[in-house]
């Protein structure tokens, strides 16, 4: 571990790159198109089933754009664990940044995701409503009328 850092030598560099893109776009759409932090989704009723929805819709994305994800239990089990506590206050920076009036990243990440559930024919309406979500907010931003 130089200077103190955890580093993990792969492979396949491409497919850990993924399941980190996977993660992300997950938490990110869990995240914004609620509006909410962990927490408050962790109480929800309906929270462990849309964020099962989330998960289970970006898994058969990366699976058609050719990285199906075989660590997928330990990432869709992270994204889960984040969501499943009560008391959290996390929220991924892009809801921060939503919180705080700025712009976010979400056509590069949301976006992309949805495009390449696009390109591979893939229904993915919860990315196309995050996506939504997130360029109507970005308009709103702009221009509040």
């Amino acid at each position: 571990m130089p200077y103190g850092v955890p580093v993990q030598i792969s492979d396949n560099i491409l497919a850990m790159m993924w399941m980190k893109f996977f993660a992300f776009v997950c938490i990110a759409t869990i995240a914004t198109l609620t509006r909410s932090r962990a927490g408050a989704i962790a109480r929800s009723a309906s929270g462990a089933s849309f964020v099962s929805a989330v998960i289970e819709e970006c898994t058969r994305v990366v699976t058609a754009a050719g990285y199906p994800p075989a660590r997928a239990a330990d990432t869709a089990g992270l994204v889960r664990g984040l969501f499943s506590q009560a008391d959290s206050t996390y929220g991924p920076s892009m809801l921060i940044d939503m919180e705080n009036g700025r712009c976010t990243e979400g056509e590069h990440t949301i976006g992309d995701m949805a495009g390449h559930a696009a390109r591979a024919n893939v229904s993915a309406p919860i990315l196309s409503a995050a996506l939504c979500n997130l360029q109507v907010y970005e308009i709103n931003r702009s221009d509040p009328r």
